[in-house]
Order: C-alpha cells, then structure tokens, then sequence
C-alpha cells in the first residue's frame, strides 16, 4: 500500500512540475490568452498513434487525447488560461498543461500576437466612469453613434456586443465566423474608443473627461 501511495505522490509530484514548465513557457503565464488554429489534418480525431509525444517518443494515450480535445474547444483568443480551467470544471491545472503543451506541438493552438483582454478592459473601465456622469441612456446612445461611425452595419460589427447599461463586450464565436483577427479587433476597440470619446466630449466638461482618460490610460 505504501508503495502505490509513493507512486502516486511521485506522479502527482511529476505532473505539477510539468505544468509549471508548460506555464514558464506562456508569455503570462496562466494569464495567458490561448487562441485556436484549424485542424487541418483531424489529428484531434485520432487515433493516437497519429500523434507522437515529442519527449517521450511514443504515442501519446487515449486521455491525453481526450484532454486536448477539451481544452482546444475552449480556446476562444479572449479567455485567459486560468479562466479556462474554472470553465472546464473538471479538468486539473496539470491535465490541462499537458493538454496545452501537446496542442502547441502539433500547432492546433497559439498564443495570439495582440492581446483583447486590456483594451477590452481599458474600454469597460472608461465606460464605467463615463456613464457614472452623464448617465445610462446618454452613454449607450453614443456607444451606438460610435461603433456606427467606426465600423458601420457590416458583418464584423455583430461581433460586439452593448448591453442597455452601456457596457461592452465581444463575441468570440461570431468573430471567428467573420474571420477576424485579434489584431482587427484590437484596433476595432481602439478606433470604438476614440470615436466614442468624441461624442461624449460633446456633453461632458473637458477637464473631467480628460481626467478620466489619464487614469486609465497613463501614457497615451
């Protein structure tokens, strides 16, 4: 019995040092954003000897394979690491790890160049203050103006979302329907900003509202 426990101990031991590895790699970590790629070549399909395990040289297993494919279908180019455990539910840190680093290796995930988490945040946030003083209706009809004037009626502009209490958000799943990038989106929020920023100085006293810009953006 006391051998099985020391196994196990070791196994676990083992896994945890592994996910640390797969962790140091991510640019931040478990606060990285994982984006997903096509599989081109149904290597999620199996079997698993189409997928050999670069250290160990051998097929990968069955759950394994199983892992990956949990973990690939919530990697949305939004969501970070740590968040898409919680979301998993019953997938351990170190099982979800090991799945990332095998999707890495066969290229059916990456991390994306542009980062939506911060502008995203940057946008809330400003909104947020925004709305605190020129009120609920007054913010969401430019939040309208503003995303009219930016990107008009097409297709990409189903993709964001505004809530009647002048919040906003992004839809991941109709963004990879339109095929736009992370790039496009970023530069979509910054553009959604700015344009935003000009209805309202309209309204609001221009020190106030430039007092509220430095704050969330320090260094523009």
């Amino acid at each position: 019995m006391t051998k099985v426990v020391d196994k196990l101990l070791l196994d676990a031991a083992l896994a945890r040092d592994h996910a640390d590895v797969v962790i140091a790699k991510l640019p931040k970590g478990l606060n990285s954003v994982l984006e997903q790629l096509p599989d081109d070549k149904d290597l999620l399909k199996g079997p698993v000897e189409n997928l050999i395990d670069p250290k160990e040289e051998q097929p990968i297993t069955n759950r394994e394979l199983a892992y990956m494919n949990r973990v690939w279908k919530v990697c949305d180019g939004l969501t970070p690491l740590h968040q898409l455990v919680q979301n998993i539910g019953d997938l351990v840190c170190a099982d979800a790890c090991r799945a990332v680093d095998l999707l890495l290796h066969f290229n059916l995930i990456n991390v994306p160049e542009s980062d939506v988490n911060q502008p995203l945040n940057n946008f809330q946030t400003l909104l947020r203050k925004i709305t605190e003083k020129i009120g609920k209706e007054r913010s969401s009809a430019f939040l309208r103006l503003a995303l009219r004037d930016t990107i008009g009626y097409s297709g990409r502009a189903r993709m964001y979302v505004m809530s009647s209490s002048a919040e906003v958000g992004i839809d991941m799943v109709a963004a990879k329907a339109t095929g736009t990038s992370l790039s496009t989106v970023v530069k979509d929020l910054e553009n959604w900003q700015v344009k935003y920023i000009e209805y309202v100085s309209q309204e609001l006293d221009s020190n106030i509202l430039l007092s509220i810009i430095r704050e969330i953006h320090p260094n523009p």
